[in-house]
């Protein structure tokens, strides 16, 4: 598919706020029926987490996404772009386990330290 880059250019070029300093598109999913509290708040703990490595500078980065419950049963949870699925990585491990892959990549990292 299109990369998130190039799909933000485009978007921008047709937008006719695409040149407002600021712009930029954010993706989202709008979810209904399931309550978003817990996860905005372990978002909030993990920038935490980040700010205590930050500060003493080590090299540890956590990325997390944007939650916002608009409801107690609702809001808007933002997509990792360019980001390989769960889904995807199950399909290449050929009936394979995530913990199994997990098992293989440490062996592979161990061999080459």
């Amino acid at each position: 598919g299109e990369e998130w880059a190039q799909r933000e250019r485009r978007v921008a070029a047709q937008s006719p706020y695409g040149n407002v300093k600021g712009w930029s598109l954010l993706p989202v999913i709008v979810k209904a029926h399931d309550d978003l509290r817990q996860e905005q708040f372990a978002v909030q703990i993990i920038r935490a987490i980040q700010r205590s490595y930050d500060d003493e500078g080590l090299p540890l980065p956590l990325h997390t996404c944007q939650i916002v419950a608009t409801a107690p049963d609702g809001g808007l949870v933002q997509v990792v772009t360019n980001a390989i699925s769960l889904d995807s990585v199950k399909k290449r491990l050929n009936g394979g386990t995530l913990s199994q892959a997990r098992r293989g990549l440490r062996r592979h990292h161990r061999a080459r330290a």
